[in-house]
């Protein structure tokens, strides 16, 4: 199927916007995290993380067995870079960044 011009500005638009950050950051990798905050999808919070780098992966394996909501949070909170602090905040969103970790790592 054939993306549309919109779509592919979309996109586009996108990566730019994902290139900014890591060069505002200094980082190479920065990954998006697009959390539907509504059963409708019409409010999506959106945040931004670095490529977890070998600390902050020992540090959440290190626990991941005992508490792997805690080892979610350390990955989360110590890649963070920027967006919707929601993510963070809301209980259901920050597990559904959670989910999402698996492709990152």
């Amino acid at each position: 199927m054939a993306l549309t011009k919109l779509q592919v500005q979309k996109l586009l638009d996108e990566q730019d916007r994902i290139n900014a950050i890591a060069k505002k950051h200094g980082v190479k990798k920065v990954f998006e995290l697009s959390i539907p905050m509504d059963d409708e999808g019409t409010d999506v919070a959106v945040g931004y993380i670095k490529k977890p780098n070998r600390n902050s992966l020992a540090a959440a394996m290190a626990i991941i067995n005992t508490n792997p909501l805690k080892a979610n949070e350390i990955i989360l909170k110590s890649n963070w870079l920027e967006g919707d602090v929601r993510i963070m905040d809301d209980d259901d969103a920050f597990l559904s960044a959670g989910a999402l970790l698996e492709e990152v790592i």
